[in-house]
């Protein structure tokens, strides 16, 4: 099951399709010109950006890291990056991207 942010960071233009796109990702449904940021598969980077196609293998969607962001296109995933970079670092001082996203979780 793919774990999704409590704030998910979405697109401008995602932002109407926003639940669809969700299900379609979480359903295994073909997407195009979606893409997801994830936290980085591994701890010396902090955001990974990939086609939401990607997740369409089970060994994929099975070892996806936590989703933080839908974007329809790549130039607007990268301007999420931004955005999250710059959350990051106004809310915490810091560039503890990964600490910063992984701190505003709500457990459950």
């Amino acid at each position: 099951m793919l774990k999704w942010y409590n704030d998910l960071y979405v697109g401008n233009t995602a932002k109407k399709k926003k639940q669809k796109i969700i299900k379609k990702i979480n359903n295994g449904s073909g997407q195009l010109a979606v893409y997801v940021i994830t936290l980085a598969s591994n701890r010396a980077n902090n955001l990974d950006v990939f086609s939401a196609n990607y997740l369409l293998k089970d060994v994929h969607r099975n070892n996806c890291p936590l989703i933080v962001g839908i974007a329809k296109s790549y130039e607007e995933a990268i301007e999420l990056v931004r955005e999250i970079v710059l959350d990051a670092y106004e809310k915490t001082g810091t560039m503890d991207i990964r600490g910063y996203l992984e701190g505003n979780m709500k457990t459950e």
